[in-house]
């Protein structure tokens, strides 16, 4: 059960405001693809993304199911 979950949890430059709730069914929508595709606790996903709304969904979502290695396209790797 989300605590208050119409107040805000995340905040869009010049976008719509997710509340917890909203942010919770999303998170758990994607971990149910997830689990459809085939991800299990003991797999590694390396997630290549943009810093966004999505991004953080796809990252807790992510950690609910496996281990995560979160990649950003604007930061250099050598």
């Amino acid at each position: 059960m989300i605590e208050q979950p119409s107040r805000p949890a995340l905040f869009v430059q010049d976008g719509p405001v997710l509340s917890r709730g909203d942010l919770a069914a999303s998170v758990r929508a994607a971990v149910i693809d997830l689990r459809r595709q085939g991800v299990e606790r003991t797999d590694r996903l390396a997630l290549f993304m943009r810093p966004d709304p999505l991004a953080v969904i796809s990252l807790l979502a992510g950690m609910a199911v496996a281990a995560v290695a979160p990649l950003s396209p604007t930061v250099p790797y050598d």
